[in-house]
């Protein structure tokens, strides 16, 4: 799936918020529930793999019923240009009672990898396809000067906000994969993981006695 354009020598920040409006905000790290505001959290990491220097992923969130719209993301480190790069990040977004559902994940690159003609090894795997394509002598990936955003399909992870309670939504693994300019989403529960690291970052909002969305890994 082709994506749109943002034109000129930009930051990936500066991108997404062109594209998709304002990023939603983590809480602060001494955030507790307010019996006065009528809220609750939702705790989300995302997993970005295959990213490359300055290349980012976001994902979407929306309440079901009336439409109201946010996204959370993750920037590839930009310390080097190597390929491949993973990149994670763990939010925890205050929102309004009701139900909700992550429903589309983006990457911003400038990196679109070898032309349409190129025939190169294509493997069986993501992991495959993306070393085929990092790694080819012919055609390697190269940079343009303007970001282009690649959407995922539609998919459904949905959880429900209640008031004064925090709810994992679970980890959304986004991958690139830049030989055929596809966005993969995986939802995966990573509570053993993420619950632990969210009770350290926010030590007064429960984590660890969180509902889990998504069902537990056998």
């Amino acid at each position: 799936m082709r994506g749109f354009v943002v034109r000129g020598e930009i930051s990936f920040l500066l991108g997404i918020l062109t594209l998709a409006g304002c990023a939603t905000r983590s809480v602060s790290t001494d955030y507790r529930f307010d019996p006065a505001k009528l809220e609750g959290l939702a705790i989300v990491s995302i997993t970005a793999e295959g990213l490359m220097y300055g290349d980012g992923a976001s994902c979407r969130y929306r309440r079901l019923g009336d439409g109201r719209e946010g996204f959370v993301g993750a920037t590839a480190p930009r310390d080097t240009a190597t390929h491949n790069k993973t990149s994670s990040n763990l939010s925890a977004v205050a929102l309004a009672p009701g139900r909700y559902e992550f429903y589309r994940c983006t990457v911003s690159t400038r990196y679109l990898g070898p032309p349409d003609d190129y025939v190169g090894p294509v493997g069986g795997t993501i992991a495959d396809d993306i070393f085929a394509i990092n790694n080819a002598t012919q055609y390697p990936a190269t940079a343009t000067s303007s970001y282009t955003a690649f959407g995922s399909e539609h998919f459904s992870a949905r959880f429900d906000i209640q008031n004064g309670r925090a709810v994992y939504v679970g980890n959304l693994r986004v991958t690139w994969r830049a030989l055929d300019r596809k966005v993969l989403v995986e939802p995966r529960n990573l509570a053993a993981e993420d619950l632990p690291a969210a009770a350290k970052r926010w030590p007064q909002i429960g984590a660890t006695n969180a509902d889990v969305a998504l069902p537990r890994p056998d």
